[in-house]
């Protein structure tokens, strides 16, 4: 996913979401905020009865552009397909989300 604001700012924006997300079944997060490294869990007892998952995602930027990557560590890839797609929504509605 690319987007139009800074890696940081995108960094932050993310982890703040995710971080929100808990009582829905995001554990053990966990972030980096020197790589830009945010590593967590779907946890089978979510909100969207979904598999547990374990996924990573990294952010890298130049500038004011920047890009997600999200992925599977362990787990179901249908959980993960659905994060990235909830993630991909939100940018969207916030207008950040390079076309």
């Amino acid at each position: 996913l690319n987007t139009t604001v800074s890696a940081n700012q995108l960094y932050r924006g993310l982890y703040n979401l995710l971080r929100g997300w808990a009582t829905y079944g995001i554990k053990g997060l966990k972030g980096n905020s020197e790589t830009r490294v945010i590593t967590g869990k779907l946890s089978s007892d979510n909100i969207l009865s979904l598999r547990s998952t374990v996924f990573r995602i990294s952010i890298t930027g130049n500038g004011k552009h920047s890009r997600v990557q999200i992925e599977k560590k362990s787990g179901s890839s249908k959980a993960v397909r659905r994060l990235i797609g909830e993630i991909e929504n939100i940018l969207t509605k916030e207008g950040v989300l390079q076309k």
